[in-house]
């Protein structure tokens, strides 16, 4: 998902294309990942995305990215 906030500038959230920010790192893909050049595919035009906005990326399901976000009552803006 991508959202271009006013201070924050453009931020992607990964979902589940990646896990860790090991995967991200070293390109890993899943196992269970149905097809593995479309993995590749995705991540390649992903990162492109990432590089051409210079976004931020949130790595879902990532604790360190978790811990970096601001507390309830606060938000990215």
């Amino acid at each position: 998902m991508f959202v271009d906030l006013e201070h924050s500038g453009p931020v992607y959230l990964s979902g589940d294309l990646y896990h860790l920010a090991r995967s991200r790192e070293e390109g890993i893909v899943p196992e269970f990942n149905l097809s593995k050049p479309m993995t590749i595919e995705t991540f390649t035009t992903f990162e492109a995305r990432i590089a051409s906005e210079d976004a931020r990326v949130i790595i879902q399901h990532s604790v360190d990215d978790q811990e970096e976000l601001p507390t309830v009552p606060g938000y990215l803006d």
